[in-house]
């Protein structure tokens, strides 16, 4: 439209018409018509000199780069005290590298192309659990054998086995006990592979920018 007020009325006619089709769309969420409109979902858009682009706040763009050089940091640490000529995986803290995997989960929703560059820290935060091999998920031939096992493990399971927990079954049979899995412990420290420290030296070139 070609005054506030008129864009104003038309979006309120498509948000109605969104409505009726079951597409819910809360108006006091909305902001006024503009090419330079407020945050939204921590991206900022901008429509003027012909072109939309987003962008993310200054304050959270350099919470990215120190979030990319606490990564650095941590991974930098831990090369630094394994012992020279050890065949033992250089281990790091889970906990920090949850929260920046959280906070870099969100910053991706606006800069898509730093998404490959994160594999390397979802490999290591999720290696260490079952069916995973390198940081990697088993797939195919490899994830069905391990399936196997498992399933064979769990028959062979004797009342003492620390990965299993009974409860007692429904109405039909108390005096029947049923087993089932329980979650393994997540490690206070994971391995580091060496996708992840590539991944670094991209994001960090990658966030260098003022």
């Amino acid at each position: 439209g070609h005054s506030r007020w008129i864009s104003w009325r038309a979006f309120r006619h498509f948000a109605a018409v969104c409505t009726r089709h079951g597409i819910q769309i809360a108006e006091r969420k909305s902001n006024f018509p503009s090419q330079v409109p407020q945050s939204w979902a921590g991206t900022n858009t901008d429509t003027s000199g012909g072109q939309v682009s987003a962008t993310v706040s200054e304050k959270k763009w350099q919470k990215t780069k120190d979030c990319v050089r606490q990564l650095a940091e941590l991974v930098r640490a831990a090369d630094a005290a394994a012992s020279p000529g050890s065949s033992e995986a250089v281990r790091v803290p889970l906990k920090p590298l949850l929260s920046i995997m959280g906070f870099l989960i969100y910053v991706v929703r606006t800069y898509d192309w730093m998404t490959p560059y994160l594999k390397g820290l979802n490999n290591v935060i999720n290696g260490w659990r079952p069916g995973y091999e390198d940081g990697w998920k088993l797939t195919g031939r490899a994830a069905r054998e391990h399936e196997r096992a498992q399933e064979e493990a769990e028959r062979d399971l004797t009342t003492g086995s620390h990965t299993m927990m009974f409860r007692r079954a429904h109405e039909e049979n108390l005096d029947e006990v049923v087993p089932v899995a329980v979650e393994p412990e997540a490690p206070s420290t994971v391995k580091v592979f060496d996708r992840l420290r590539r991944d670094i030296k991209a994001l960090l070139e990658l966030t260098s920018s003022e």
